[in-house]
């Protein structure tokens, strides 16, 4: 299993180097020579990386020194120091609605120097359903508020978290896992939405060797050994359908409640993961027309959303999408649906009518905004969608450090022609970079039709010089120059002698060669008359040097041309911006709860290592989208910093009665592909605090007993307490008769479910401890649970 550990692994590095299965933070910390190596029960080394593991026992953890770059520091000497001096780690414990501060002590190990500290369970959480669970970033510093040998990493709750409680299929051999390795084609990945440290892998099989495969993890693929891995076949086929049997994955999605697999011979959707009963099963949704060919080009589309404290106009969801035009015998090519995904429906709405035009667009891809409650759609058209066009480019100087760049179109070119021979906005952003050598970043695209041979043009900032000619290697390079206007926007280049000795002279290959003239405007040569005179086309008709001598040392040569020895190409342009908030463990996305009067600050830094010769101080670096914008108040205001940061501070308060959830996306509008974070996006949701739960304060003081027995009279001897009816569920809207709520009161599994007979009814009411027990005392309710007023 080893082998395809490390392949699956070094895979996953290699096309999915910005798969966040760790939900690292991207502070501005500081970076200490030294380091403290920390662990749980379970010892892994991770280096800068702590990774701890929530049971139900306390956390215990311990914290070594690590000696760094100086010599001369010994670790047992430093704790002694620090120690003296009353230091000693904090370990710092947070997410969206938990903050905890803890300090660790001094082992009393004289050969073995460490700090230990020992945190209950019920001092992170009480609870211990299964359900989904945001994971907890930790921070172990050596001084509380200082970034003093700083240690961060994530802590997993592995008794809550859903898909580990789940045998996923048939456990593998690691005999069985090597023979797969020459038949992978391709992994798939997905990540818990709540928990990113917890992910599957799946392997789509070739040839003669198919498949259901999948990999478990719950350290991010960090470490080899805690990768589990299934065959799930048995868990889709349960009837070894011949077809069946032939499948292998196609999408993997991970969701909150279920686990969505699309196969080569359908989609499967797991049974609940809240509720664990052994192996997990798989039922297969229908969509009739589509055979084996339409789901391998089939795609899944996820509105990844953690559903830990999840509200009531929260939702999961699914889309898949066929690549294929819809024929008659099927109702649409795009369908959705919400958790449990036993209901899917058309993305679109009266997808039978006839279409209104002959070759319409294709859906591609189909997401819902739960913000606001609407679909959002992505159409394709058979658009030229490349990078790079094949024509020369004449540079033009404006400072030393930025340039525009001309593209040039024949005079005779077709339509066609001049349609692909251009820049597009889709060029900004990125590289333009010269075979030979010299860069520089795509700043803006520009349109002129009226400028003869030049119709699109690209402002530049230039990071690295372009390579010009050299007189040694161009004898045209050895004379001067007087130019002159010729006829149908052209312009003649004279060539002169600046010697007896010299021979200067124009040569065929400088045709698409562009002369430089600093302060003027540029030519590209079209044309070669003789040896003496040149035909070509100015990027700025209006500035033309004119029948002035130019000598030879003041006018320049370069070649953008469409050959591959001297061609040009446009590629992705490095990073030169980074985000930085002073949130928690900053991660990509981030969630605040904000109660009704509660307000919450917030601040976002851009780093750019833009050069100061091009940067510009006056526009803002952060794009700002809110999703929601009616549902809060927000303030924002703009700075730039003595660093030349630029800042962003905000403000949110919630002064109004609305239940809901928007998303504040803070978005550096120009980073580029290569960025590892170009946004972060701030969720906040406006609704009563999960934190806060309605208790019944009795008038009287009535005893554990008395609740127990369920008897306890007034000054007047009546019974004040009720008991309800075991299994009970109250009304729904639709009458007393149809309960459809999940939950249980007064459980006991042993005995009959009342009012269980309408098939919503059947559907819902689900057990939580007592589920797959046989009696209310193998429930195993706790005091605090049975006595539960809420």
């Amino acid at each position: 299993m080893m082998g395809l550990l490390l392949l699956c692994v070094l895979i996953l590095y290699a096309v999915m180097s910005d798969f966040p299965v760790t939900g690292r933070a991207y502070k501005n910390k500081a970076i200490s020579r030294s380091t403290l190596s920390c662990f749980s029960s379970t010892f892994v080394d991770y280096d800068d990386l702590i990774k701890l593991y929530l049971t139900s026992d306390d956390l215990s953890v311990q914290c070594y020194f690590i000696s760094g770059l100086k010599i001369q520091e010994n670790a047992n000497q430093t704790i002694d120091l620090l120690t003296s001096r009353g230091l000693t780690p904090s370990l710092t414990i947070t997410n969206s609605t938990y903050t905890g501060i803890f300090h660790f002590n001094l082992s009393s190990e004289k050969d073995d120097f460490y700090w230990t500290i020992d945190i209950p369970r019920k001092e992170i959480t009480n609870k211990e359903d299964i359900a989904p669970v945001e994971e907890w970033f930790v921070s172990i510093t050596l001084q509380e508020g200082l970034d003093t040998y700083t240690t961060e990493g994530t802590i997993l709750d592995l008794i809550r978290e859903p898909i580990l409680q789940w045998v996923i299929g048939k456990p593998m051999k690691n005999t069985d896992m090597k023979k797969l390795v020459k038949s992978v084609m391709r992994i798939k990945l997905t990540k818990c939405p709540c928990a990113n440290d917890v992910a599957l892998i799946g392997l789509t099989t070739g040839g003669s060797t198919s498949g259901i495969y999948i990999g478990l993890t719950h350290s991010g693929f960090w470490e080899d050994s805690d990768t589990v891995w299934f065959d799930v076949k048995n868990g889709i086929c349960p009837y070894n359908d011949e077809e069946c049997m032939r499948a292998t994955i196609v999408e993997i999605v991970l969701t909150n409640y279920h686990l969505v697999l699309l196969t080569s011979v359908g989609l499967y959707i797991s049974s609940d993961l809240r509720y664990p009963n052994g192996t997990l099963l798989f039922s297969r949704i229908n969509f009739c027309g589509f055979d084996m060919e339409d789901y391998i080009r089939a795609k899944l589309w996820y509105h990844e959303i953690c559903l830990a404290n999840q509200e009531d106009f929260e939702d999961d969801y699914i889309a898949i999408t066929f690549e294929k035009s819809r024929t008659m015998s099927q109702m649409a090519t795009c369908f959705y649906s919400f958790a449990p995904f036993d209901d899917w429906k058309s993305c679109v709405p009266n997808p039978r009518e006839k279409r209104r035009k002959r070759g319409e667009a294709q859906l591609k891809s189909f997401l819902i905004d739960i913000e606001m409650k609407t679909g959002i759609y992505l159409f394709s058209t058979k658009v030229n969608e490349d990078i790079e066009f094949d024509t020369a480019l004449a540079p033009q100087y404006i400072t030393a450090h930025e340039l525009v760049f001309f593209a040039y179109v024949p005079l005779d070119a077709t339509e066609k022609m001049k349609k692909d021979l251009r820049f597009y906005p889709r060029h900004i952003g990125r590289k333009l970079q010269l075979n030979s050598y010299g860069n520089a970043d795509i700043m803006k695209i520009m349109y002129h039709e009226d400028l003869v041979g030049f119709p699109s043009s690209a402002f530049v900032a230039l990071l690295d010089p372009f390579t010009a000619e050299f007189p040694s290697m161009n004898s045209s390079l050895k004379g001067a120059i007087t130019i002159q206007r010729h006829k149908n926007a052209l312009f003649k280049i004279n060539l002169i002698p600046e010697s007896k000795n010299e021979a200067p002279a124009f040569k065929d290959t400088d045709i698409m060669k562009t002369v430089v003239i600093p302060g003027y405007s540029s030519l590209l040569i079209v044309e070669i008359l003789n040896g003496s005179m040149a035909l070509a086309l100015a990027t700025m008709p209006d500035n033309v040097f004119l029948l002035k001598k130019i000598a030879s040392t003041r006018w320049f040569l370069y070649k953008f041309g469409a050959s591959n020895d001297s061609g040009w190409f446009i590629t992705t342009s490095s990073c030169k911006h980074a985000l930085i908030h002073d949130d928690v463990n900053t991660a990509r996305n981030i969630i605040k709860y904000l109660d009704l009067g509660a307000t919450f600050h917030f601040q976002i830094k851009v780093l750019s290592s833009v050069s100061y010769n091009t940067r510009s101080t006056k526009t803002p670096l952060l794009k700002i989208i809110t999703g929601q914008p009616f549902l809060l108040d927000i303030i924002t205001s703009a700075r730039w910093d003595e660093t030349d940061s630029y800042i962003v501070e905000m403000d949110i308060l919630n002064r109004y009665l609305r239940k809901g959830i928007t998303s504040i996306a803070f978005i550096i509008w120009q980073a580029t592909i290569d960025c590892h974070t170009s946004t972060i996006t701030l969720k906040v949701k406006s609704s009563c605090s999960y934190n806060k739960h309605m208790r019944f304060l009795p008038k009287y003081k009535i005893s554990l007993d008395n609740w127990e027995e369920g008897k306890y009279q007034d000054e007047h001897g009546y019974n004040i307490i009720k008991t309800l009816p075991i299994n009970y569920r109250p009304p729904s809207s639709l009458g007393i008769a149809i309960p459809t709520t999940d939950n249980f009161y007064h459980a006991d599994p042993s005995k009959p479910k009342p009012r269980n007979y309408h098939p919503l009814s059947k559907q819902s009411g689900k057990y939580k401890k007592c589920l797959n027990k046989t009696s209310r005392k193998d429930c195993n309710c706790t005091m605090e649970e049975k006595m539960s007023q809420i």
